[in-house]
């Protein structure tokens, strides 16, 4: 198992960039968190326009990459708000970079309709609202995302097969019950 004291550089250099937090400035991490929620409410909802999403992760990325360049403190009872808007756009920068993945690859999938141009009318009475239709090549595949050179990537990677095995919580709770005398 990994050691303290190899957890100490990292330590040593996030407490470093905490520091940056009370330098002078006004500027405040709540507005920028409001800020993201709603465009995240407006561009990132069930229905989606990836001409609305790409320049929300490019925002989110760069408020995050510069987060403590850009965030300024005036007392310490904010730090916990602060960490949690850093937070928030880092979880936004990987959400926004599967839903783009996912709407160029797959077009409308599951819960979400992504608007095109050129897609498919939605309606007979509403012409003008056009969604991309769902590429089915992907339903044996899953979207994973991970840091990568300080970029959240986001790609399609085959499911793995389900196990051969009678150990499903069906079953065991069935032989559990079986042997117990338990109807």
């Amino acid at each position: 198992p990994p050691k303290v004291e190899e957890a100490l550089p990292q330590l040593e250099e996030f407490l470093k960039r905490l520091s940056l937090l009370w330098a002078s400035g006004e500027a405040q991490s709540l507005p920028l968190r409001r800020k993201v929620q709603h465009q995240m409410s407006e561009a990132a909802a069930h229905v989606r326009s990836p001409e609305k999403l790409r320049p929300l992760l490019t925002l989110c990325e760069e408020e995050y990459h510069h987060f403590f360049d850009h965030t300024r403190l005036s007392s310490p009872a904010e730090l916990p708000q602060a960490l949690k808007t850093r937070d928030m756009l880092c979880t936004a920068c990987a959400v926004l970079s599967a839903m783009l993945c996912s709407a160029s690859r797959c077009g409308s999938r599951g819960s979400a309709l992504v608007l095109s141009p050129t897609g498919t009318p939605a309606h007979d009475k509403l012409p003008d609202y056009t969604f991309l239709p769902e590429d089915r090549s992907y339903r044996a595949s899953c979207l994973l995302s991970h840091l990568e050179a300080g970029r959240f990537v986001s790609r399609f990677h085959p499911v793995r097969p389900l196990p051969k095995t009678e150990d499903w919580f069906e079953t065991v709770w069935q032989e559990y019950n079986r042997l117990h005398g338990i109807e």
